[in-house]
């Protein structure tokens, strides 16, 4: 593997920091083409917009399920709530239809019995549903979660997906010229598709741009 040097002093080089970061990045970048990781290594930071916008995307998708389900699951609540008050109302009917008064049953005994105990089991029955709902609304708060930590992985892909390179680009000495991006050529251009983000002229985009970027600078 290649022996790396020390950076030199340069006579007129005011930030030493600028320089050891330089360097560092060089060295990295050479010794990960020297392993054979390099494309793999391309691969991933050139897939680092379309990364951040799957996450984005996936949160999205969360976010609506969750509300969704929310939002179906509070109105079961609400048709089992009214179910239950039809149910409560018509029992207190048919018992006051169940005698006359005075003591006679005005509906056959056998069908007075199979009346309440539907009643009764009805009861019975809607409690589990209750609790599921009241279950489903609950385990709902992991949207929330998701939300966070998906908001925040974002943030960190793109934080160091740009910052080292960001502070060269930012830092250029006079007389280093600018960082320009260059324009794809042929089916290039449109093998890139549409911009996740848009991007100033100064955030470096894949790995080609930092071969160019370093060399431009003299590293």
């Amino acid at each position: 593997m290649t022996k790396f040097d020390q950076p030199e002093e340069k006579p007129n080089s005011t930030e030493p920091v600028y320089d050891r970061i330089a360097y560092v990045t060089r060295m990295l970048r050479d010794s990960l083409r020297e392993l054979g990781l390099e494309p793999a290594v391309q691969a991933a930071t050139q897939a680092m917009p379309d990364v951040r916008s799957r996450i984005r995307y996936i949160t999205s998708l969360t976010e609506q399920a969750a509300n969704t389900v929310l939002n179906s699951t509070e109105k079961v609540q609400d048709d089992l709530s009214a179910l239950k008050r039809d149910n409560q109302s018509l029992a207190e009917k048919i018992n006051a239809l169940s005698e006359d008064g005075q003591g006679r049953v005005l509906l056959p005994a056998g069908l007075l019995d199979e009346i309440k105990a539907f009643h009764n089991g009805f009861r019975e029955k809607i409690k589990p549903l209750d609790q599921a709902m009241i279950e489903i609304i609950t385990a709902q708060s992991f949207q929330d979660l998701t939300g966070q930590v998906s908001g925040k992985l974002t943030v960190l892909i793109e934080r160091v997906e740009q910052e080292l390179l960001q502070v060269l680009s930012d830092n250029i000495p006079e007389g280093k010229g600018h960082w320009q991006e260059p324009e794809p050529e042929g089916d290039a251009a449109l093998l890139n598709g549409p911009a996740v983000e848009p991007a100033d002229d100064t955030t470096v985009q894949n790995q080609q741009q930092v071969d160019d970027l370093l060399a431009k600078l003299g590293f």
